[in-house]
């Protein structure tokens, strides 16, 4: 009788010679993906071109067809390995240090001759240490030839961001050593494992960490693991070329500038071929301009701001006739993420995406272009995000800080807030040319139009007149003199003089100081008797929009043209208040004093 038996292999398939994957942008989950998978194109395109001018660099992986929408690359061991060992290109380099490091004994120590305030000198000790250094050979060559500081910011990001923890900087230690980075053979191994996987129609998935997707967890604290497909998750090494990097400044309690982290902009793409050729434009007009070792232009206020600079230097290609496509036609929108390293952890401050909106752009770029101070630049930006009037959200920031940070007080404005009042009265001076009529005399009454914007005005007027008649007062001068302005003038400089530039500044803080600790009815009160207490000329119309608005105590519509309330003038009043107060000399030494500290800075 003849026996069968059941012998298990013990030898596995074979392990193919290459794998072909197409990619379509519906299907990648994540702007992260998409941004990815043009990052991907970008890198092979740069290893090809290379290549063609000589480098000695291994071929990569060969895209078989791209379209707008989607990507067939063939991978292979080798095209994998190189492709990996390119992206991950590193240097070691010897930084200084004047402390020494826990955990990491220094290379060497340095003792140098530093000068002192009185003239002298004394020495210091320095430590050195080698740390690495991504190379990043795409994006070097658009941040060579003066726009090194882009590739600084870029390499910064990544050190402190995805690979903040030594223990993630792995591949890069590898290349930095001369040796294959082992994220070569890791994804294709991740990709042979699939194929075999869906041919037997099973699902294989892999690991992800913070390293490679910006949020993402080894195990979250539900117990959740954070996977995705090998095929997808191979992307997620390639975003770091298509983001852009922003530095949020802030205004810490002290009034000085800080930087505070990176935010990283993230295109979702939604048309490879056009991103890719506007990409590339983009990174050839990058400015070499600095702030404080920053990029200027790298520089903002708010995190969303990072989003809609990406978006602004996109759209300046369509006014620059280098692109016919606006951004909206590729880019459906941007991903943002404000992200700090706090000692070795590396956290998330905020996260968002702003759409892709023509009109957007082009509120953003007169909003950036009139507003230099971080408060006001950063309360107009939530302002137009969040579809409410222009002043809206800088209430807060009124209401915490001190009275310095925005009426002009002898030496107690702190230099980073100065330009806090000009850029105020800049927007109400605005606001009045375009409101006004062209007939009204010079001294005339605003034009009287149905619109919550001449609310604004009138509350700057009538602050303004209460100011001037105070400060006046001070100095003994009666507002109806017909020689009170040249009273208040130096002969010499033909400015205003010192005298009523302090008796103005004076009348200002008062009055803000008074008005902002009052509510609700004691607002009201103390806000018609003190400027009802100098003579005004109201027309009956705008006399009744105001004391309107003062009844008003909440609305339930949006926008900028929502009537305005009772907080509203407050708001309103503390701005006007602070517009009023500036002082030209005063702004004349502080910014003085500004360039000198970013000198230092810079050096």
């Amino acid at each position: 009788m003849a026996t069968t038996t059941n012998r298990r292999s013990t030898s596995r398939a074979k392990a193919p010679d290459a794998i072909v994957v197409r990619y379509e942008l519906h299907e990648l989950p994540t702007a992260q993906h998409k941004a990815g998978l043009g990052g991907l194109l970008l890198q092979i395109d740069s290893m090809n071109e290379r290549r063609q001018h000589g480098a000695r660099i291994p071929e990569p992986p060969h895209i078989l067809e791209r379209g707008r929408t989607y990507a067939e690359i063939r991978f292979t061991p080798d095209s994998v390995q190189a492709l990996f060992d390119d992206l991950y290109a590193a240097e070691w380099v010897e930084i200084k240090s004047r402390e020494k490091w826990s955990n990491k004994p220094p290379k060497r120590t340095e003792e140098v001759e530093v000068a002192t305030p009185d003239g002298g000198t004394r020495r210091e000790k320095w430590y050195i240490y080698d740390v690495v250094r991504p190379s990043g050979p795409f994006l070097a060559r658009y941040t060579s030839d003066g726009k090194e500081v882009w590739h600084k910011l870029w390499q910064d990001m990544l050190l402190a961001i995805p690979r903040g923890k030594p223990t993630t900087r792995g591949p890069f230690n590898a290349r930095a050593d001369g040796r294959s980075t082992p994220e070569g053979a890791a994804v294709w191994n991740a990709l042979v494992a699939e194929a075999d996987a869906r041919r037997k129609g099973r699902y294989r998935t892999v690991g992800l960490s913070g390293a490679i997707m910006l949020g993402a967890q080894a195990v979250n604290a539900e117990n959740v693991k954070f996977e995705d497909l090998a095929r997808h998750a191979l992307l997620l090494h390639f975003w770091q070329l298509t983001a852009r990097i922003f530095v949020p400044e802030k205004i810490n309690s002290d009034g000085k500038r800080e930087f505070v982290g990176y935010v990283i902009a993230i295109p979702e793409i939604s048309d490879l071929e056009e991103f890719c050729f506007a990409y590339t434009r983009f990174l050839s007009m990058l400015d070499p301009a600095t702030h404080r070792g920053r990029p200027k232009a790298a520089v903002v206020s708010l995190p969303e701001q990072g989003a809609l600079e990406f978006m602004r230097h996109l759209a300046r290609l369509v006014d620059q006739k280098i692109l016919k496509t606006p951004p909206r036609r590729y880019v459906n929108s941007i991903e943002f993420h404000h992200m700090v390293k706090l000692g070795n952890n590396i956290k998330s401050f905020a996260s968002g995406h702003v759409p892709t909106n023509d009109r957007m752009i082009r509120s953003y770029e007169e909003i950036v272009t009139s507003a230099k101070n971080p408060l006001f630049l950063a309360g107009r930006l939530r302002a137009m995000l969040v579809s409410r009037p222009w002043f809206a959200t800088i209430a807060d920031e009124l209401m915490r800080r001190p009275c310095e940070f925005f009426v002009h007080v002898s030496d107690r404005t702190p230099a980073a807030m100065i330009d806090f009042a000009y850029d105020i009265a800049r927007f109400f001076d605005k606001r009045e040319k375009e409101l006004e009529s062209e007939e009204r005399p010079m001294d005339g009454p605003i034009a009287v139009k149905d619109t919550p914007q001449l609310v604004d005005l009138v509350i700057y007027r009538l602050v303004g007149k209460y100011v001037r008649d105070k400060a006046l007062a001070r100095l003994g001068i009666s507002p109806d003199d017909p020689d009170w302005r040249t009273k208040i003038h130096d002969p010499k400089t033909g400015r205003e003089s010192r005298d009523y530039q302090e008796a103005r500044r004076h009348v200002a803080s008062q009055l803000f100081l008074a008005l902002r600790s009052r509510q609700a009815e004691d607002f009201v009160e103390h806000f018609t008797a003190t400027i009802g207490s100098v003579a005004q000329f109201l027309p009956e119309d705008q006399y009744t929009m105001l004391s309107a608005a003062l009844m008003r105590i909440y609305t339930d519509e949006a926008g900028e043209d929502r009537p305005r309330t009772r907080d509203d003038i407050k708001t309103l009043t503390l701005l006007a208040l602070s517009a009023h107060s500036r002082s030209l000399s005063a702004r004349t030494e502080m910014m003085e004093s500004v360039e000198a500290t970013i000198a230092e800075e810079e050096v």
